[in-house]
This record gives structure tokens, sequence and C-alpha cells, in this order.
């Protein structure tokens, strides 16, 4: 059940975000690039992580 609030705060303020961005822009453009530059670090992040984890001497498989 936590969960599910969990997820659906977030994606409320997703939505929240982007609404209230492309309603001081009125760019879609913008409004994609914003999309980008909120993926871009995860990806980085979880390639970054993957490396560390790849190199550890505790890796262990799940």
């Amino acid at each position: 059940m936590g969960q599910i609030v969990s997820v659906t705060g977030s994606q409320m303020q997703s939505v929240a975000i982007n609404w209230h961005f492309y309603l001081l822009t009125k760019s879609a453009l913008a409004l994609g690039l914003v999309g980008l530059f909120r993926g871009v670090p995860i990806v980085l992040c979880s390639l970054a992580g993957g490396v560390v984890a790849r190199k550890s001497k505790s890796f262990a498989q799940i």
C-alpha cells in the first residue's frame, strides 16, 4: 500500500512540474529538455554504479 502511495505521489509531482514548466515557457522543446535533464543523472549514476559493483570484490548475483 505504501509503495502505491509513493509512486502515485512521484507521478503527480512529475506531471505538475512538467505542466508548470510548459505554462511558463509555452515551448514543447523546453518541456522535452526538462524530461531529458531529469533522466540523464539517473542513467549516468546507474552506469557508474554498475562499474563500481562490477569492480568490487564482494560482487554477488541476486
